[in-house]
């Protein structure tokens, strides 16, 4: 592949990058085709889902990984539910009446857990008590309930919450899945491989090291799933997944395969969805380093990187350009485009003080650190060709996820790529930009970057406690603009969801990436 807008310099080490990564590919479907003639069958009571990282603690209270808060949310069910604008609307609820600095749910009186029972305000008491009085040891997810005061059950079907002041967002928080308290306090508090149940579409009947069971629950409210079993295959090693997928042995593979691999994995039959998501791929800045420390040089970094050209070489096109954290379709989405301009970004270096040098000699150098995975790599080097044609030179380091997080939380580093994953609410803003979340000694919030506005801080804590929605609007796009000002991070894409998906499966793609397995149903095998 060449991109025209990139150097040669540039070219040569990308081109000698995607020789070897489409080499790699080769082989992998030489051998996929050879597998053809004797693949396995997947399993004829279920369908074989495959991921590339363990799910790690399924009780959502514990749930800190993505893949955890996926399959959590099929066992489980909560008040409300996300829509594909990212909003949340009723689901065990049936309705929620705010009054004040309180709250009254009023629940569906036909929902049931997979063991039969009938799921009550009780349950709702029960798993708020859980997570904000640490039962049976502290839930991350206690803060987002710091400010509750009190929660009642009146009765079966109602809840009544008080806070200590107005709770902006309680209908995504809502969105948290209710526990069975009964099951519970029999059990000590702790959810087992093969006691895990909620009011969700399945239940978990078995785990053991690469493998979930979900079994579908007969009770589940909205009616039963139609396809019996999941089994759901921690597979690490991406050839690995693709000849899976390819053989016939798996039926979904969600965000796991390279963009690289959509044309080979289509001429073998397989079906291939692409759409929108909340997923955000992201440059971070540490504006404490000398040289980030002008905004110039950060926009002309910004402004010399050629994101339409990567998309199309890299993904295919299975890629929008961000121009904020919050994807286009999120409702409090406020656009601050950066254009492709490399003859500006040089104006902007000049202006900064890092003027062209005679010869082949750099403006600047930058250590550029991302992880190890290959696809991340070929991106960072990608990017880097294109700044090398403004004068800039970047050194690109990959590291092993442990050590790459620890350099990101002790902001040892100049600039990194990052992805955001569940983009849910326009606070996210409040977690990784204002003042006091800048982390120290590896400790504390999201701020990584260093950035201090006064603007952003005082919109953040008025943003805090609002609950109007055209407020929060408002306040979002204040924040959203001085983030574009300022530049800590420049926002690069959000990425499509890619699906691939065996012949018999019918499966719809949702914007937030989770596995979207209550609809999905399995038609004819191929022949």
């Amino acid at each position: 592949m060449t991109v025209a807008s990139i150097l040669a310099a540039a070219q040569k080490s990308c081109i000698l990058q995607d020789v070897n990564i489409l080499h790699k590919y080769l082989i992998l479907f030489i051998f996929s085709s050879l597998l053809l003639s004797c693949r396995a069958k997947a399993p004829s009571d279920g369908i074989v889902v495959i991921i590339d990282g363990d799910p790690g603690r399924l009780d959502p209270r514990y749930a800190t990984s993505g893949y955890g808060v996926k399959l959590n949310r099929l066992i489980f069910a909560g008040l409300t539910r996300l829509a594909d604008d990212l909003s949340a609307r009723p689901d065990v609820a049936l309705s929620i009446t705010r009054k004040g600095d309180g709250a009254t749910v009023r629940l569906r009186p036909d929902v049931r857990f997979a063991d039969g029972t009938r799921l009550t305000s009780n349950d709702v008491l029960y798993t708020l008590r859980s997570i904000t009085r640490s039962i049976p040891r502290p839930s991350p997810y206690a803060h987002a309930w710091r400010d509750l005061v009190s929660v009642t059950a009146p009765d079966p079907l109602t809840v009544k919450m008080t806070f200590s002041a107005p709770h902006p967002h309680l209908a995504e928080d809502l969105e948290f899945p209710v526990l069975p308290s009964a099951w519970l306090k029999r059990h000590g508090h702790a959810f087992g491989p093969d006691s895990m149940f909620g009011a969700g579409p399945y239940r978990l009947v078995s785990r053991k090291a690469g493998l979930v069971v979900l079994e579908a629950n007969p009770f589940y409210f909205r009616g039963a799933p139609q396809t019996r079993r999941i089994y759901v295959r921690v597979i690490e090693d991406e050839n690995t997944r693709a000849l899976l997928m390819a053989s016939g042995t798996a039926d979904l593979a969600q965000n796991v395969l390279s963009p690289l691999l959509v044309p080979s994995l289509k001429k073998r039959g397989l079906r291939v969805q692409t759409g929108p998501s909340n997923i955000l791929t992201y440059l971070g800045f540490n504006t404490d380093s000398p040289k980030l420390a002008d905004v110039r040089v950060r926009r002309a970094i910004a402004m010399a990187i050629d994101r339409r050209a990567i998309i199309k070489a890299r993904f295919g096109g299975a890629a929008r350009l961000a121009d904020s954290v919050l994807p286009a379709f999120h409702w409090a989405h406020a656009s601050n485009p950066v254009p492709y301009a490399p003859d500006e970004a040089r104006r902007l270096l000049d202006e900064a003080g890092f003027p062209e040098q005679p010869g082949s000699q750099p403006r600047m150098v930058l250590e550029y650190k991302t992880s190890s995975n290959p696809f991340r790599v070929a991106l960072a080097r990608l990017i880097a060709g294109q700044l090398a044609s403004v004068g800039i030179e970047v050194r690109v380091r990959s590291f092993e996820w442990g050590v790459f997080y620890s350099d990101l939380k002790h902001r040892r580093f100049e600039m990194v790529s990052l992805q955001m994953p569940e983009i849910i609410l326009p606070d996210v803003y409040c977690w990784f930009f204002p003042s006091w979340m800048i982390p120290q000694d590896g400790k504390g919030g999201g701020n990584r970057w260093g950035m201090r506005s006064e603007v952003l801080d005082r919109a953040c804590r008025q943003l805090e406690h609002e609950t109007d929605r055209e407020e929060i609007r408002r306040l979002a796009a204040i924040i959203q603009k001085e983030v574009a000002r300022q530049m800590p991070i420049f926002p690069l894409w959000h990425e499509d969801n890619l699906a691939v998906t065996s012949p018999r499966l019918h499966y719809t793609l949702i914007p937030t990436a989770r596995l979207n397995l209550y609809d999905v149903s399995v038609g004819s095998a191929r022949n």
